[in-house]
């Protein structure tokens, strides 16, 4: 079959005329029209499949690149605190989310979680049941240029001990759905003393 005629069928195939009026057209096999007609959608597929997964690169790529300014505009503060108590006593303190950025921000302040240390190495773990945490509050929306106390009251039946907690900081959606988050650590040290408790801390001391 001549490129001329090839390219006849092609364009039967574009504007989706039937095969049947292509073979008619040309006079030629209708079985060899529908042959090309198979390989011009196979190719057409193909195109469409290798669209989608650039579409699904391009989508990660710009997750990625809204992230760094979301990453940069945030911040917590303190982000490592040292407490103390007499006598088990709860003792109240907060910590800070600034939103920098230009855009309004939601934040949600997840559980609390134990934090021990092996040689010196943290390990986050579900909250020991001698460690009680109250919340003020577990979410908010922070707009553009402020920022947001977060309270809480805590107790610890016996010293020292120490907890993270976890704030998930989530950005606006992307054309395409996906959502920036981040996560930022408070950390807590609690001891009788507060001089000094994050090294006594570490160090298994009250």
């Amino acid at each position: 079959m001549n490129e001329g005629n090839r390219e006849t069928i092609a364009n039967f195939w574009r504007f989706h005329r039937p095969p049947e009026a292509a073979a008619k057209a040309l006079n030629i096999p209708l079985a060899q029209v529908e042959e090309i007609f198979a390989q011009l959608t196979a190719a057409q597929n193909l195109r469409d499949a290798r669209l989608k997964v650039l579409a699904k690169r391009l989508s990660v790529l710009l997750a990625v690149l809204l992230a760094i300014p979301l990453v940069n505009a945030q911040t917590i503060s303190p982000v490592i605190t040292e407490l103390a108590s007499k006598n088990s006593k709860p003792v109240s303190s907060s910590f800070t989310v600034r939103n920098d950025g230009v855009v309004p921000l939601a934040v949600v302040v997840e559980s609390p979680q134990s934090m021990t240390f092996e040689n010196g190495t943290p390990r986050l773990g579900p909250l020991a049941p001698t460690v009680h945490v109250e919340l003020s509050e577990q979410s908010a929306k922070i707009g553009a240029k402020q920022q947001h106390e977060f309270g809480y009251k805590l107790r610890c039946d016996a010293f020292p001990c120490a907890l993270t907690i976890y704030t998930t900081i989530t950005g606006p959606h992307t054309s395409s759905g996906i959502a920036v988050a981040i996560h930022l650590p408070h950390v807590i040290y609690f001891c009788e003393k507060a001089k000094g408790c994050r090294a006594r801390v570490l160090g298994g001391k009250p």
